[in-house]
């Protein structure tokens, strides 16, 4: 049984599955990014001193996330002593 239908000869099938092939290379989840975007994640990477800004960012995200958990601890404990009084 023949799975073309009258129109489609094999030659077309096989040029659009080729088509089809060279679109997924590109293909992407989510929005796109911008050629803007890209030259900007090129340059950060070939950039030497790029693990030591990301090295910095990772210290300041640290520093806050140690100020909310003592915030925190601060609260159990006060929670705590109301619940025992």
């Amino acid at each position: 049984m023949n799975n073309c239908n009258e129109t489609e000869s094999i030659e077309d099938i096989i040029k659009w599955q080729g088509e089809l092939y060279e679109l997924e290379k590109y293909a992407v989840s989510g929005r796109g990014m911008s050629q803007e975007r890209m030259d900007k994640n090129a340059k950060e990477l070939l950039d030497p001193n790029f693990n030591n800004i990301l090295l910095e960012e990772a210290k300041v995200y640290k520093q806050k996330l140690l100020k909310n958990l003592e915030w925190t601890e601060k609260r159990i404990q006060y929670l705590t002593n109301q619940i025992e009084e």
